[in-house]
This record gives C-alpha cells, structure tokens and sequence, in this order.
C-alpha cells in the first residue's frame, strides 16, 4: 500500500514537472470605454450643448510573459497599452468646443486558472493588478474654456484586472488564445472620473 502511495506521488510530481513550462505571448485587439459627459464639459453651469460625439474605441496591445506550474495555474505579467479614447462637446453658449483624449499603458500581473476542455482547448480565468499609467489632454476651440479643469493631467495608479479566454493548442509549442479583460477604475487624473476599459483580443503564445 506504502509503495503504490509512493509510486501514485511520484508520479503527479512528475507531471507536474513536465507540464511546468515558461512561454510568452503577443496580442492585439479593440478596447472599449464609456466616456462620462462631465468629462467634456456636459451639464457645467453655463455652458449649452449643441451636440456631442464620443470615440469610445480604440485598438490595444499585450506583451506577457507567463510561467505555468502545472495543468490548471500559470502567472504572466507583461506590458498593456489600452489606446486612446476621445470626447468632445460642441457648444452654442459659448461657442466653441471641450475635446478631452484619454490614453493609459501599464504593467499587469495576473493569476491565471486553467480548465482543459480536450486535448487541444483550454479554457481560462484570470485576476490580477494593473499598474497603470494613464493622461488625459484638454483642448478647445472658440469661446469654450477648461473652466477650472486643468488642461492637462496623469495619473498612476493599481487597478484590478479580471477576464476569461480560450486557448487552442496548435502543437506543442504554438498556442492561440482569445480572450476579453476589464482593467477597472482608469482615470488620467484627479480631475476626471474613473472609467472601465474592456480589451477584447486575440494573439500567438509561444512555450520555451
């Protein structure tokens, strides 16, 4: 009984020696954000609106290295640029325009749980921290003014990171994996409100 107990240990650690692998990963996509009205001046005392119009997409990136203990967790941290997103208020009294643009990048770390579904397709979870790095840039046109905004602002700050994918093993070093992340509470500065960005987005993982 002691020796098949020995032999049955033995064995998971071996396993899980063989599964351990480092790889790293390339990825791209679109990325989505809401953009709040009192951020390019909607509803301020004073200030009439003739109509607006928001670019509440962009396009992002990611550039992970992950380390897989075994068959259902793996870590990756890397870099992640999110894209630029823009507001702006066109304006009767005064008349003018209140454009804002938002960019934010970051380092993330995230705990990755993993859920083979067959030989080839892995399904995942994932939860983590953003270090992020974000700005935004006020600009204005004809009479319309900041108010008491600053023209300019950054911020960094750590923000929580959750998001689901799937992976398809394509041999036994290539992977493809699509997957959608929330990177939460982003914000340029202390002058303007937090926002959520999803980032949707597909890319190669290569195991060393």
């Amino acid at each position: 009984m002691k020796l098949k107990t020995i032999a049955a240990i033995a064995l998971f650690s071996a396993s899980t020696v063989v599964s351990a692998q480092w790889y790293g990963a390339a990825s791209g996509g679109s990325s989505t954000t809401s953009i709040k009205n009192s951020d390019i001046g909607v509803g301020t005392a004073g200030v009439t609106t003739s109509s607006v119009s928001k670019n509440e997409s962009s396009s992002g990136y990611k550039l992970q290295l992950g380390y897989q203990f075994n068959p259902h967790f793996a870590v990756e941290g890397g870099y992640v640029d999110l894209g630029k997103f823009n507001g702006t208020n066109n304006t009767s009294t005064p008349a003018g325009s209140l454009s804002n643009e938002m960019s934010a990048t970051g380092w993330n770390a995230t705990a990755v749980g993993l859920l083979p579904m067959s030989e080839k397709f892995i399904a995942l979870g994932k939860a983590g921290l953003l270090l992020s790095s974000a700005k935004y840039d006020l600009s204005t046109t004809g009479s319309m003014t900041t108010g008491s905004m600053p023209r300019s602002g950054s911020k960094s700050d750590i923000n929580l990171i959750y998001g689901l994918g799937l992976q398809y093993n394509l041999n036994k070093t290539l992977a493809f994996r699509a997957e959608f992340e929330t990177f939460t509470d982003i914000r340029g500065g202390d002058s303007v409100e937090k926002r959520d960005v999803v980032l949707y987005s597909a890319g190669l993982i290569v195991k060393f």
